[in-house]
């Protein structure tokens, strides 16, 4: 196995954790359980409220180890070392831990490698013990288990983190250096403004600018924020009215900030595309006039069968405009999270039917209006829960995503409704739509009490 080439920290003090699937739950082998970026962008363990103990976690034997709440790093970063994955999480260790001690973080705690190797060494000496009281076969291979876990705890230099550790305080890399080539960004990717502006020259600036989506407004991007307002004004593409992809702007603070900036300009743009990845979908981007779209930004999941109409699979794609604003990369991002959650309880959502070389559309349409209207609903969620944070975000950007919840919102209302007197039909409708969009159906009624429009 070939190393890594060794990378440049983020941090002044870093730690790190390789993972070929860093947003996926699953472990190595099926029904396991392992440490994962969650949709809210957070480190979270197998199970962050599990009864695993740090013994139990550095064996790695289950059921344990799916009940762990603790995610495994190490102070030597890829190329270092053991190989573990194709991607690096990089933690800000030395703000991590003062703002613990600061109580900034609560039910997250660090334990160091010393501290790590101390409890493996009490259960050596637990170990020891009952084997000179009982000199068994069977405890004999306890101690050995016992000092091969603190064994490879101490070769990694392995470092535990208990709890969900927040988005800002770590960074997703590859480690390899590259992605799939349809989907890299050209070096001269057009942008929309000034392209004096768009502040990409130095790292420094670039580290700001990487961190800008977790920050809250401040006077110094005032002008950043005029000058967004000004771009959005001067488009007719950004109309109020227009729910849908428009061109992205410049990456600026602001612009990154707020999801306005063009989607490849986007520091999380080759993880969002990696993660798609990871879950099985092909990430195409074709170029459009954005007046005239003819391919819209679009999720689809086909069920394929064979000629003999056997099974064979599920074919998923995310279908993105080139150069069109995050924001509407990160709902065709919602779809995607909707169809995997849906998937994880049971329920296997599928857009089209393939029989050979026929498609055939699937699903009635008061079924396709729920999902758009819960996905156009966490939409607007994100981007009023931006500006609750203090993200100046421009007046347009909320007024578009209210314009596409209310539009989908009337269209999921009417087609909810059968005939006005018939109240037993009405009620299997209903039962019927609970039982087909699992968590969806709840938490449309959530979002709807919490946003008005």
């Amino acid at each position: 196995m070939t190393s890594a080439p060794v990378q440049e920290n983020l941090y002044e003090e870093s730690i790190f954790r390789q993972d070929n699937r860093p947003y996926s739950p699953a472990g190595s082998k099926e029904g396991r359980i392992k440490s994962h970026i969650n949709e809210e962008g957070n480190l979270t363990p197998a199970d962050k409220n599990g009864s695993a103990t740090v013994s139990d976690h550095v064996r790695g034997s289950e059921p344990m180890k799916s009940k762990s709440p603790y995610t495994s790093f190490s102070d030597e970063g890829p190329g270092i070392g053991k190989t573990y994955g194709d991607n690096v999480i990089e933690v800000d260790i030395k703000r991590l831990e003062a703002d613990i001690a600061a109580g900034k973080i609560s039910e997250v705690e660090v334990l160091r490698p010393e501290k790590v190797q101390a409890e493996l060494q009490a259960k050596i000496d637990q170990a020891m013990k009952r084997l000179e009281e009982n000199p068994t076969p069977k405890n004999q291979k306890r101690v050995d288990d016992a000092v091969r876990d603190l064994n490879n705890s101490v070769r990694d230099k392995e470092i535990l983190i208990k709890g969900e550790i927040p988005a800002e305080y770590f960074n997703v890399k590859s480690t390899k250096n590259k992605m799939s080539g349809h989907i890299l960004p050209k070096e001269d990717t057009p942008s929309f403004g000034n392209k004096e502006s768009n502040g990409l020259k130095s790292k420094a600036q670039n580290d700001k600018i990487n961190s800008s989506q977790n920050r809250t407004f401040d006077e110094s991007l005032g002008p950043l924020a005029s000058q967004e307002a000004q771009w959005i004004n001067e488009s007719s593409h950004w109309r109020d009215t227009n729910y849908g992809p428009k061109p992205g702007l410049a990456a600026t603070e602001q612009t990154i900030a707020t999801g306005t900036v063009q989607m490849e300009l986007h520091p999380n743009f080759n993880n969002l595309v990696r993660e798609m990845e990871e879950l099985g979908y092909k990430v195409t981007i074709v170029e459009q006039d954005f007046a005239r779209i003819i391919i819209d930004p679009q999720v689809k999941v086909k069920k394929m069968y064979l000629r003999g109409r056997e099974f064979s699979g599920f074919d998923k794609e995310v279908t993105l405009i080139k150069g069109m604003d995050y924001n509407t990369m990160l709902h065709e991002h919602g779809h995607v999270v909707q169809v995997e959650k849906l998937r994880s309880q049971g329920i296997n959502l599928a857009t089209d039917k393939v029989v050979g070389r026929v498609s055939k559309s699937l699903g009635e349409v008061r079924y396709w209006n729920a999902i758009e209207y819960h996905n156009r609903l966490k939409d607007l969620e994100r981007i009023l829960d931006m500006q609750k944070a203090g993200i100046k975000v421009p007046n347009k950007v909320i007024t578009q995503a209210r314009h596409g919840a209310e539009f989908f919102g009337n269209k999921y209302r009417s087609s909810m409704i059968v005939e006005t007197n018939n109240h037993l039909k009405q009620m299997r409708v209903n039962n019927s739509m609970k039982e087909r969009l699992g968590y969806i159906y709840d938490d449309i009624k959530r979002l709807q009490n919490l946003y008005t429009y």
